[in-house]
């Protein structure tokens, strides 16, 4: 079913576009927010490094225990739970290509599992780290014909897992991390639409491009070397305004 407030912020940026009179062969690409939504499959997880939640109680790493907490979302906006702003106008080159910083401007997770550890059992939430500066990264975005083609982001974003103890509620401690998710190789559609704007995964034909992505996460190594972890999203606003299918939870 569709979130009718996303619809509402998605129907009112196109109102925005309208104003400014975007056409569908557009040179530029303005600056805004892309919604990602983090699919509740356990698909996203991270592996907790050796001797991180043994810190908590000053126990020694005991590599015994399930070090993977799964992660699902939770919305910040509609039934998004992660947001991204492009910060600057993409102005493509002669050749067809363009740039834009991009930094992850919102994320909320909540751990799908809890983690019987040598300190207790812990339940998982995971925000955006309040006391580092979030990282700005680039997107590269190539136009292959009038109507879009294709784009490329990776991005980089400081986390903060905090874990509760379930039997108590007291939170037990804060895991920070800083992740890299770099995207996979040869891009991802994109197109103008319209009066959509920029529609990162959506083709000019209205195809949606592989409804559910994952990004490899590891961790800026060193100082902390993360080992496997992901995510698994998809970018929101698109279901939204029923463009492409919902995904599966």
């Amino acid at each position: 079913m569709t979130s009718p407030p996303l619809r509402r912020l998605v129907i009112g940026l196109l109102a925005v576009l309208v104003v400014a009179g975007l056409p569908a062969h557009a040179q530029n690409i303005n600056p805004g927010p892309d919604y990602f939504t983090t699919l509740n499959n356990g698909n996203t997880y991270v592996t907790l490094p050796d001797g991180d939640v043994e810190s908590f109680c000053g126990a020694v790493p005991d590599p015994s225990w399930d070090h993977v907490v799964r992660f699902g979302g939770v919305p910040v906006v509609a039934d998004a739970d992660t947001i991204v702003q492009r910060l600057d106008t993409a102005v493509f080159s002669s050749n067809g290509t363009a740039t834009t910083r991009i930094q992850v401007r919102a994320l909320h997770f909540r751990g799908l599992n809890t983690s019987s550890s040598p300190c207790g059992t812990l339940a998982w939430e995971a925000t955006l780290d309040p006391a580092q500066v979030q990282p700005i990264t680039r997107m590269g975005i190539t136009k292959t014909s009038k109507k879009g083609g294709v784009f490329s982001a990776d991005l980089s974003v400081n986390v903060r897992l905090t874990a509760t103890d379930v039997n108590t509620g007291s939170v037990v401690g804060f895991l920070p991390y800083s992740i890299n998710l770099p995207d996979s190789a040869g891009g991802t559609p994109w197109s103008y639409g319209g009066l959509t704007g920029f529609r990162p995964t959506v083709d000019p034909n209205d195809n949606c491009f592989a409804a559910a992505r994952r990004k490899l996460a590891a961790g800026i190594c060193p100082p902390i070397c993360l080992p496997p972890s992901q995510h698994e999203y998809y970018i929101a606003q698109y279901e939204a305004l029923g463009i492409c299918p919902r995904n599966p939870q």
